[in-house]
């Protein structure tokens, strides 16, 4: 009987989720074609992702050279 009361006091305090599966299906429907845009704009454009240049010698003093 005590187990009963405390399980329908727990349903009643739960709130939910605020927003409904609705905005969430739909938000996760817009991450997923972001993720596939990405995808597909990767395979698409075959190129490398630019990398760092490469480091240039650092050179001293002029001065010093001969």
């Amino acid at each position: 009987m005590q187990s009963e009361n405390n399980q329908h006091s727990d349903e009643e305090d739960y709130m939910g989720n605020i927003w409904g599966w609705k905005f969430s299906f739909i938000s996760l429907g817009i991450i997923v074609a972001m993720v596939l845009l990405m995808w597909y704009r990767s395979v698409t454009i075959k190129q490398a992702p630019p990398s760092t240049p490469p480091p240039q010698e650092a050179v001293g003093d002029s001065t010093l050279l001969q």
